[in-house]
């Protein structure tokens, strides 16, 4: 803010050939107090030290500029889910300065939810001097599509016994087909092992499907499997019975999961073996809900030098106004948090303007037309 002197930050991020990663201590050479008086743009140097000490140029770019206002933030969820909702919003500054606020969040109302749509919900965003603004948050609700958490990389996967050679972690390489995970060893044979997947976050599981592989003229499948499902309060619950495994081919056992298990931090695939046998598997997919793709491809409002079009319905597409297209600053706002908007010429008349709303899923794309009449 004008007047007051920032405090930047104790790292910055190197960059390398091959892309910007990690962080390194900085030292900042600050300008005179005086150009903190005045709403702009000020850029600061300084120097970084690598981990061999060598020394690199740094810089820190700061937005004075009083915030009053923000941007609407946006953020996805499920019919029946919890969004994640972002933890800042970008202010914006009486000159046009912009900076990310830390936001907080008032609780969604009941049902908030419960169907598709959008839903709007309010915050308060802290400015650096301690004042804060209003905030919004545009929540995308679609229905559920399921999506495979098992290769995401915060996904922790590991098995209560492996064959040398072979690693739990290529159960999730994407082939159905391979011989990723072995329990084989000499001698005894291990009566039951168990192949984990640890969730970063409790997610709201639909289904396993375990691919298993079969090594050579053995039959190398359990006899049974069970799928268990880990609470957020850490505890394991059967999400299945005791499924027996065939022996043609190639065994899949796909195991949906109750709809009312609730949320899971993790999931388990329980393989109890045959009288002296082992046990190999080409891949386990871990089914959860996500939020979908819209094709709304409507606007919400659309203003004309910040006043907002008094007739205006999603659903008419042709618009008068008085004024000066060459002088006039058109916006929109999409229906959709996720959809985007081009604003642009009319190619048949220099006296109007279109606003082309795209959905989200780029399927569907809607023109609204505004013709600018002399006042």
């Amino acid at each position: 803010m004008p007047g007051r002197t920032p405090t930047l930050p104790e790292v910055v991020t190197p960059v390398y050939p091959d892309g910007a990663r990690g962080a390194l201590p900085v030292t900042w050479t600050m300008p005179p107090d005086g150009r903190w008086r005045e709403p702009g743009t000020v850029h600061v140097t300084g120097t970084a030290t690598d981990p061999l000490g060598r020394l690199l140029p740094a810089k820190a770019v700061v937005t004075v500029d009083t915030f009053t206002s923000t941007l609407a933030g946006r953020a996805k969820t499920y019919v029946g889910g919890q969004p994640d909702l972002p933890t800042t919003v970008v202010g914006v500054g009486e000159h046009g300065g912009r900076a990310q606020l830390p936001v907080t969040w008032g609780a969604p109302p009941d049902g908030a939810y419960d169907q598709a749509g959008v839903t709007t919900l309010p915050g308060v965003a802290e400015v650096v001097d301690g004042t804060t603004v209003e905030a919004t948050v545009r929540v995308q609700v679609t229905e559920p599509v399921p999506t495979n958490l098992a290769p995401d990389e915060d996904v922790a996967v590991g098995a209560t016994f492996t064959e040398s050679g072979y690693s739990p972690e290529r159960v999730r390489n994407g082939d159905r087909t391979d011989k990723a995970w072995s329990n084989w060893k000499p001698g005894t044979k291990n009566p039951s092992d168990t192949l984990t997947f640890s969730l970063p976050g409790a997610r709201d599981l639909t289904r396993v499907v375990t691919y298993f592989y079969r090594d050579g003229d053995n039959i190398s499948f359990p006899e049974s499997l069970k799928v268990q499902v880990q609470t957020v309060g850490g505890d394991w619950a059967d999400a299945s019975d005791d499924i027996p495994v065939g022996t043609e081919g190639s065994p899949v056992i796909d195991v949906p999961l109750p709809a009312d298990a609730g949320p899971a931090a993790g999931v388990r695939v329980v393989m109890t073996a045959r009288p002296s046998g082992y046990m190999t598997v080409s891949e386990i997919e871990v089914y959860a809900k996500a939020p979908g793709v819209s094709s709304d491809a409507s606007a919400a409002s659309i203003e004309v030098d910040g006043v907002p079009l008094a007739d205006f319905d999603p659903d008419t597409t042709e618009y008068d106004v008085t004024g000066d297209p060459s002088r006039s600053e058109v916006t929109a706002t999409p229906a959709d948090p996720y959809a985007t908007v081009t604003i642009h010429p009319d190619e048949r008349t220099d006296r109007s303007v279109l606003v082309t709303v795209t959905s989200e899923d780029r399927d569907q794309t809607r023109d609204y037309r505004l013709r600018f009449v002399p006042r």
